[in-house]
């Protein structure tokens, strides 16, 4: 099962002309942070990043600290606004790298995160999770057994 790790910025330049800018502070503590991850094995296949300047620097800094603690290269600092760009960007290098069936690749994993979060959302309850979905209950347990996902089945 995968993470999804939320880090905040560093120590913004308060006070300064601007204010977007990390402070000498702010990248000591996104360093602390890479070297922190790096230490306890944690790699990230993907780093998202909000478009503020100390946003970005804070990602940078972190993965650099990441990839040296390492030994290895970490995942590049990439922004999407939306999930539809991050979506686009998913697409567009599986195309790139010649992936086939790059439709149905992506279908399964965009079904199997709607439906595994309804079943959370619903706690597991299957007819509750297809009525919010929208679809049939028929359709969610045949979903669930397409996309092999373990569903509690409900009581």
């Amino acid at each position: 099962m995968g993470s999804i790790y939320l880090i905040r910025h560093g120590q913004a330049s308060f006070g300064a002309d601007n204010y977007d800018v990390l402070s000498p502070v702010g990248f000591q503590q996104a360093a602390a942070l890479g070297r922190h991850l790096a230490r306890l094995g944690i790699r990230f296949d993907r780093c998202f990043s909000g478009e503020l300047n100390r946003q970005q620097d804070t990602a940078k800094a972190t993965l650099e600290q990441m990839a040296t603690g390492s030994g290895g290269i970490a995942a590049t600092v990439g922004t999407a606004a939306t999930w539809e760009q991050a979506l686009e960007t998913e697409a567009q290098k599986l195309l790139a790298g010649g992936q086939p069936e790059v439709w149905d690749a992506l279908t399964r994993r965009f079904e199997s995160r709607l439906i595994r979060t309804a079943l959370t959302a619903t706690h597991g309850r299957r007819m509750e999770a297809a009525q919010r979905l929208g679809i049939g209950r028929n359709t969610i347990t045949r979903k669930i057994q397409e996309l092999g996902l373990d569903a509690p089945d409900e009581a």
